[in-house]
């Protein structure tokens, strides 16, 4: 199969590099809103998943995670910052798993990487389970509008479904294929990131940023990775939900500038 074609953009002429990786249902062009406050230190990276922002109509092609990983791989340059935020921070721990080297701090923003929750709380990865079932439901009957509303009164920004326009909700509702198509990475670590030996290899400073107002499985989730991982410290956002790096962007790019500077 010919490899999909990518978008790509950055941001900032800093003399550091950073690869920043999106949510689900998010986009590249997220990040610009970092350039007036990190611009100076980093010049940021960023690239559009499958199904998403201008690379929406590139197809799945097996494995979701794994897909969206190589892409992300490709990407990575020796000494680069990696940040990402939900989906993305999956990807970015993977990579940090995978290229301990190339990466000097790591940031991960609300990982939904739920399987770690089992590390600190069964209940709440259980609880969780049962509540995403109703979006998931139906995404498996074929209803991808009602998934996409579902999803999104969990980890969307707030915005009331009603007021979505009606071309981002019927892409949203394509965009459940790609949601639905992580869990077995997310929910079942298919893809081994919780195993002892990788979360070993991940000794750079990593951030843990999380909303307090956020869905309650990412609490378990965050402490459940700052308990495995060898250099790392969770940090709470007062006041914000999932989507923090949207709706808190200065004290995101500050708490980024303070691991930048290891001022943990």
């Amino acid at each position: 199969m010919t490899e999909p074609t990518i978008f790509t953009r950055s941001f900032g002429k800093g003399p550091e590099g950073a690869l920043c990786l999106h949510c689900a249902l998010g986009h590249s062009g997220f990040w610009a809103a970092y350039e007036p406050l990190l611009g100076d230190r980093l010049t940021m990276r960023g690239f559009d998943m499958p199904m998403h922002g201008k690379s929406a109509g590139v197809p799945l092609d097996g494995d979701v995670h794994d897909q969206v990983t190589n892409i992300a791989a490709g990407l990575l340059e020796d000494g680069d910052h990696l940040i990402g935020h939900s989906f993305g921070a999956t990807i970015a721990l993977r990579l940090a798993e995978m290229f301990p080297d190339k990466v000097k701090t790591l940031t991960l923003i609300e990982p939904v990487l739920f399987a770690a929750a089992k590390i600190v709380s069964v209940q709440a990865f259980d609880d969780h389970f049962e509540q995403a079932s109703h979006a998931r439901n139906k995404f498996h009957e074929g209803d991808g509008l009602e998934a996409a509303r579902l999803f999104t009164s969990i980890w969307g920004g707030g915005r009331p479904w009603e007021k979505t326009p009606q071309p981002v909700r019927d892409m949203m509702a394509k965009q459940m294929a790609f949601v639905f198509g992580s869990n077995p990475a997310l929910m079942d670590d298919r893809a081994g990131v919780l195993k002892p030996d990788a979360l070993a290899k991940v000794t750079m400073p990593t951030l843990l940023l999380r909303g307090s107002e956020t869905a309650p499985v990412i609490q378990a989730v965050h402490q459940g990775l700052d308990q495995v991982l060898p250099n790392a410290r969770d940090q709470v956002i007062e006041g914000a939900g999932h989507m923090a790096p949207m709706s808190h962007v200065d004290d995101v790019a500050k708490a980024v500038s303070n691991l930048l500077d290891q001022d943990f």
